[in-house]
This record gives structure tokens, sequence and C-alpha cells, in this order.
């Protein structure tokens, strides 16, 4: 548990320090890089629906899944609070975003789960003209109000209330849709390959839901 809390202290001080630099400047709710014509949103409000897999990540990747009854919904508030490019200049289309999100679980067992993140988003692709695209990675904390039973039937019977969370997204946008896109996300739960859990060699599973979401850009 020691270890988790010096991850969060991380999260928060690193991401202070970004947006004490950005948000100085008063950026406008959507920033325009002039030189290239692109718009990035600053805030967002998403909300999801999907299920819990039985599947590990990896099996999701190679397109093995197999749904479980647990379903969940997810209310997600992103602010976008740094552009890499004024910090690494060799990373022009990559952006940092926080974000915080309230997913109530239903299905096969009712609870509650909130996460906080930082993402890293790359936009910017040579099909937007076609499709505006975007892909996400976030890592942060997820904290449940009650201890999955699917965590539990998948990981030896032993999971926590409190592990690491991660999300792969990608979004899709018609380029008239200015504020408009629709989002597939795999929202992850897992005690990282055993860095946290109350147990020896700690906690080497978690759960993998696949989501898709409609996101509001303001």
């Amino acid at each position: 548990m020691r270890l988790s809390l010096y991850f969060f202290i991380l999260l928060f001080f690193v991401g202070a320090s970004f947006s004490e630099e950005v948000f100085a400047d008063e950026v406008s709710w959507f920033e325009v890089k002039e030189d290239k014509g692109i718009v990035t949103p600053k805030d967002s409000l998403t909300i999801f629906y999907g299920r819990t897999t039985w599947n590990n990540l990896s099996d999701i990747i190679v397109g093995d899944i197999d749904l479980t009854g647990y379903e969940m919904m997810s209310f997600t508030y992103s602010e976008r609070y740094a552009d890499l490019e004024r910090f690494f200049y060799i990373w022009e289309d990559v952006v940092l975003e926080w974000e915080f999100g309230i997913s109530p679980h239903f299905g096969n067992q009712e609870f509650w789960e909130f996460h906080i993140a930082n993402n890293v988003r790359w936009y910017n692709f040579s099909w937007d003209d076609s499709v505006r695209t975007t892909f996400e990675f976030g890592i942060g904390w997820s904290q449940a109000s009650e201890v999955p039973e699917v965590e539990t039937e998948r990981v030896d019977n032993y999971t926590e209330k409190g592990l690491i969370f991660l999300s792969f997204e990608v979004t899709f946008a018609d380029p008239n849709w200015e504020h408009t896109e629709i989002v597939l996300r795999n929202h992850h739960r897992s005690g990282a390959w055993g860095t946290i859990g109350n147990i020896d060699g700690g906690i080497t599973g978690g759960s993998d839901s696949l989501l898709i979401g409609l996101r509001h850009n303001f």
C-alpha cells in the first residue's frame, strides 16, 4: 500500500509542475497551432457503456474476447494540461491530460468505481481529412467500493479494491464534428505484475472491460 501512495504523489506533482506553466498562458478552450492548423480540445466529458471480459489484455489485443455478465457505465472528465512540444521538441503531436472518472457497475454485481489518471494522447494523422483520429494511453489509480467479484473469479480468488488503472483508447470523428467524438476504450485494472497487493508476490491479475462512448469537447 505504501508503494501505491508514492505512485499517487508522483502523479500529482508531475501534473502540477506541467499545469503551473501551461495555465499561466491562459490558453483558450481550443488551442490552435497556427503553423499546422491543428485544433486540440482542452476539456472533455465522456459517457461510456461496456462489459468486463474474462480475458487478459494480451488476449484482447489478438481479438480473443469473451464477455461476462458484469456491466458498467463510466462518466469521465478530462483536461489537457500540457503540450509536449513545449517541453520535448521531438514530440510535436502529443498532449498530456488528467482524467477523473466515476463508474457504476451493475449486472452480476453492483458497486462503484472511481479512477484518476494521467493520459498521453497522440493526434494529427495523415487520414484526419477523412476520419479525425486520436490515440490515448492513460495510467493512474482505480478504487472500487467493493471487491469486484469478476476479479476474484479470474485471479485465484484474490484481488483488492484499489488497483493500478490503465486505459487504451482510440477516438473517431467526422472532420466536421468540432465537438463530438466516438470513443473505444479498454478499461484495465491490475496489480501491475505483482507490484501491489497484500499477499506474497502481489496481485498478478485484474480485469479488462471493453467500452464504447461518446465524448463532448468544450
